[in-house]
């Protein structure tokens, strides 16, 4: 008699089978992490209460702005968390938007949106320089001659400060992402910024700004006009689900 592994020809799995991305395990979970666009394929649905699954997406984040005396800091991609999506067999297109670039005497470019299923998250920047879909810029900063922090994440900007972004531990390992850019300011203070979520510290007298590090963190700004913005974060989507 030949006996068949559970879930071979005939029988299905009861947890949901998938590929695309970069697939680790944490845990009672499977988690796809997509740092470049790519495709998530369900191939077997999985039954009962293991048979959906849960997706985090985060936009691109805003460059930041290279401007005389006015170097604000670029705003990060938005976050979103879908919890609960009932799997069906199917082809998802999954697109990672990208981090802006610098601006040099202007602007940086916002930043691109990141897609998957029916929701997107939106990038930094992409309505209002500064600003995501969610929160704002700092004021303006008390400190003459410096920029403005962009928004965060989870919060807004504060005065030359980014705004504060989201640590979580849904892939399995704790992450910080979507810090806002720090302002730039013209002289020779020590700078603003990076802060705990990888928006790219404001420039100064001697240092150029810093390019963000977490996903969809901001850019930081330069209050020199011929020294370009730093660039803002790609995006990110991580999608997970139960295997046992």
């Amino acid at each position: 008699m030949l006996i068949k592994p559970f879930g071979f020809f005939g029988g299905s799995s009861p947890f949901i089978v998938a590929t695309g991305g970069t697939i680790t395990t944490s845990g009672s979970y499977q988690v796809h992490t997509f740092t470049n666009n790519g495709t998530f394929e369900i191939v077997s649905p999985g039954t009962g209460t293991a048979a959906f699954y849960d997706y985090l997406l985060v936009g691109g984040g805003e460059g930041g702005r290279s401007y005389n005396n006015e170097g604000d800091g670029g705003a990060s991609g938005v976050s979103r968390l879908v919890t609960g999506s009932a799997a069906a067999v199917n082809q998802y297109t999954i697109v990672i938007g990208s981090g802006g670039a610098g601006g040099l005497n202007g602007f940086g470019t916002a930043g691109g949106t990141t897609s998957a299923f029916i929701t997107s998250a939106t990038g930094g920047g992409s309505a209002t320089p500064g600003r995501n879909a969610d929160f704002t810029s700092g004021g303006s900063p008390t400190e003459t001659d410096a920029g403005k922090g962009g928004a965060g994440a989870a919060g807004d900007g504060s005065q030359s400060n980014g705004g504060n972004g989201i640590t979580t531990t849904f892939s399995g390992a704790t992450i910080s992402y979507g810090g806002g850019g720090f302002g730039g300011r013209r002289n020779a203070n020590p700078v603003y910024g990076p802060g705990s979520y990888g928006g790219g510290a404001g420039g100064n007298f001697t240092t150029n700004p810093g390019n963000a590090t977490g996903y969809g963190g901001g850019g930081g700004g330069s209050c020199y006009a011929t020294v370009a913005g730093g660039t803002g974060a790609d995006g990110v989507a991580i999608i997970k689900y139960r295997i046992q």
